[in-house]
């Protein structure tokens, strides 16, 4: 018969087991993990080897997916003047990727980057 300290022991090594299973399926680390949470740290949508659950900008174009309005699709080189991810122009290519250009509802006020003062003369 076993003392009690052995089934304690025992019961210990269990519990820690289990936990320690449990901890590496939620984190992707488990063998079998199919979970959501494992699968979205696996995804990388733009290959920089940070999954997109805690990458800032899943596309890799530049612009944080807060402010992107295609996060999951990169500009490609398109020029995106206001910075939200949508491009100042949307060719075929671009639309058959399943984005859309720019309206001018959607675009941001695009303010002047530098200032010009006229001084008349006898100032």
């Amino acid at each position: 018969m076993q003392s009690n300290k052995t089934l304690l022991t025992s019961s210990v090594l269990i519990i820690v087991t289990i936990l320690i299973t449990i901890f590496l399926t939620a984190c992707g680390g488990g063998s079998s993990s199919s979970s959501p949470a494992a699968t979205a740290a696996i995804l990388d949508t733009d290959g920089d080897g940070v999954g997109n659950n805690i990458d800032t900008d899943d596309d890799g174009d530049g612009v944080l997916d807060v402010d992107d309005a295609f996060p999951l699709i990169t500009l490609g080189g398109l020029t995106d003047t206001d910075g939200d991810g949508r491009p100042n122009a949307c060719d075929a290519a671009c639309q058959a990727a399943g984005m859309t250009a720019d309206t001018p509802s959607s675009a941001a006020l695009q303010l002047p980057t530098s200032l010009v003062i006229l001084k008349t003369e006898g100032e």
